[in-house]
């Protein structure tokens, strides 16, 4: 299903390169990722301090109650050829790939993520590249998995068979609630995105949510994973990192959509 992002045609990997038959090629690096974005950017993506953040506080299975409810998801809907649009640093792909045996195909502009998505697991390919313009064929994937990152539908619908579907992951209103209760005076809700489409239908919803206890060590990299740690107040941010701990709600919305 992979294509040129240069002419559009057939890509195959050769070796230690990705090659299509005008003879562009893609050099796959050591730790196993190939860059197929055309673009370039001083930075893209996630920055690494917010990436070994949310690599460490993911590795110690924090957010796995989530993980295997995507699988018990998948299980339902034909998924022979998966994308991961946004995949971060991995740890759902990885998971899921582990548990079905799929191959799947993960895409993020963040390398910093990307190297530790191909370290992590060599059965899958993971590639540097935009979410809105993937190196993908027409009409050629079953699921898009979309968590917590860009909902670009009308990418998504280009590359969706005709059964296709997205299984797109977000935040819930309350989703690390006491968290914020720390950092503020005022905590806030989370704002739910208008996720309506003209070309994918929502078939379904459903709230997943758990508390977690976190140590000393994992109240900052949960944190550094998360937009508050770049816009509040250094005392504020010192004063929750200070904690002997904390217990803390984590509530996603996963939202199931299908080709119009």
């Amino acid at each position: 299903m992979l294509i040129c992002p240069v002419c559009k045609k057939e890509l195959v990997k050769e070796e230690r390169k990705y090659v299509c038959t005008s003879n562009h090629n893609f050099d796959i690096a050591k730790q196993g990722y190939c860059n197929l974005f055309l673009k370039s950017s001083q930075q893209s993506g996630d920055n690494k301090e917010m990436v070994d953040a949310r690599n460490l506080f993911l590795k110690k299975g924090y957010y796995e109650p989530l993980a295997k409810k995507l699988v018990e998801v998948m299980k339902k809907y034909s998924h022979h050829k998966v994308v991961d649009a946004g995949c971060g640093e991995g740890y759902y792909t990885n998971y899921i790939q582990r548990e079905l045996g799929n191959e799947f195909c993960g895409f993020d502009l963040s390398k910093d993520a990307i190297k530790i998505a191909a370290r992590n697991n060599k059965e899958n390919r993971y590639f540097i590249n935009s979410i809105f313009e993937l190196p993908i064929a027409d009409h050629s994937v079953d699921i898009i998995l979309n968590i917590f990152a860009p909902f670009a539908q009308e990418e998504f619908h280009r590359i969706l068979q005709q059964n296709g579907i997205v299984i797109k992951v977000d935040p819930n209103i309350k989703h690390l609630i006491q968290l914020k209760e720390e950092l503020y005076e005022t905590s806030y809700d989370n704002e739910i995105l208008d996720l309506e489409s003209n070309c994918l239908s929502l078939i379904d919803y459903e709230v997943i949510e758990f508390d977690m206890q976190l140590p000393h060590e994992d109240i900052r990299n949960l944190l550094k994973m998360t937009p508050y740690y770049y816009k509040s107040k250094k005392d504020s941010i010192e004063r929750l990192c200070a904690l002997d701990s904390l217990i803390c709600n984590a509530s996603f919305i996963i939202y199931i959509y299908k080709v119009k």
